[in-house]
Parts: C-alpha cells; structure tokens; sequence
C-alpha cells in the first residue's frame, strides 16, 4: 500500500489545439472561449424551439414550428371594414380574416 502522485504536463496551446479539431474554430483566450458558449446557448436555444419541426420534416418532407409566448407581441387590434361583409383585424404584422 502506498500513495502515488502523477503530474501530468501538457505542452502550452495544446487545448487550443484540440478544441481547434473538435469543433473547427480559432479559441485563443478565455473570452473567445465565452463568446463560443454564448453563440452556443443562443443556438441551442433557437435550435429547441424547432427541433420538433425538423425531425417531423426528415420523416414527413414538412413540419410546422410554433412561435413562443417570447416570440409573439400581443398588441390591440384595430378593425377595418373591407366591404360590408368582411372585417380584418390587424394585430402587429399578422392578419386575421373574420
């Protein structure tokens, strides 16, 4: 029985090298290294929101991908006559036809 103590030294750059070959892109310094988590978290982001979709796409050749409560803008609706018999409301950028 014992006790063994193994220092490991790895030459200076080599983890920039590997995450180089990993995922293809220059990480210099500790803030490169942020900012690629930061992209990555908004992505992924993006990414959950229509994954759903996609995977429906690869199996049917379609999908759909609802907006999040975040993505919508509720605003009031003003209402205009078109003829006697159609109103459209406009609410932001989307139309609805009664």
């Amino acid at each position: 029985t014992g006790i063994v103590t193994i220092n490991l030294d790895a030459k200076e750059g080599l983890f920039d090298e590997i995450i180089k070959e990993i995922i293809n892109v220059d990480v210099n310094t500790k803030a490169d290294l942020l900012n690629l988590f930061q992209d990555f978290n908004e992505a992924k982001t993006e990414y959950d929101q229509i994954k759903s979709a996609l995977k429906t796409v690869k199996q049917t050749g379609y999908g759909i991908a609802s907006p999040t409560l975040a993505d919508m803008k509720l605003e009031k609706p003003e209402k205009y006559t078109i003829t006697r018999n159609v109103n459209m409301d406009i609410i932001g950028t989307e139309f609805i036809i009664e």
